[in-house]
């Protein structure tokens, strides 16, 4: 990954009410500065340790990476300031690195990386110019093909939802 890509993690309300995701961590970040989002990665995605190693470079480097959480239930986008990852070493996931700055819905909860997040701000789709860059997380397969949307600019968030990833990676040309 180059320095003009930008991370996004898919999400939907499952486990709170509508817009309660946000809210919580939002929550979370004014009491304490900062929230740990856990990524719910489906059992058929691989985790991208290339991609996860890059953001760690970037936030050493630069103290933050801008990140885009996709509300794919409510059709919002948001932006975030990731200031920390933790990636788990194998397939085994793990708890959340810290229960304090965890939404409670989900602090005993393990997952396959924690992504240390500040300042979420909500963003219109339509003021983005949002292009694919890559889909890390879908194994090759020939059955799994999205190449209709790689390299192109992104108008709507059902889009996305239709490639049934977790995570995707943009081009930055719009922060």
């Amino acid at each position: 990954m180059s320095e003009k890509l930008v991370p996004a993690f898919r999400f939907r309300d499952l486990v709170t009410p509508p817009g309660g995701t946000i809210a919580a961590h939002r929550r979370v970040i004014e009491s304490s500065g900062s929230a740990w989002w856990g990524w719910w990665k489906r059992q058929f995605e691989v985790v991208p340790r290339e991609s996860f190693i890059y953001l760690q470079e970037q936030i050493e480097g630069q103290g933050v990476q801008l990140g885009l959480l996709v509300d794919t239930g409510m059709q919002k986008i948001y932006q975030a300031k990731i200031i920390g990852i933790r990636v788990a070493l194998d397939e085994i996931p793990i708890p959340s690195p810290d229960h304090k700055l965890t939404p409670g819905y989900y602090q005993s909860k393990s997952y396959s990386a924690w992504f240390q997040i500040t300042d979420i701000s909500d963003v219109n789709l339509a003021d983005l110019h949002l292009v694919l860059h890559s889909l890390p997380t879908l194994p090759d397969s020939e059955d799994v093909s999205h190449e209709e949307l790689i390299a192109k600019r992104i108008e709507k968030v059902s889009d996305l939802r239709k490639t049934d990833a977790t995570f995707w990676i943009f081009d930055n040309t719009f922060i």
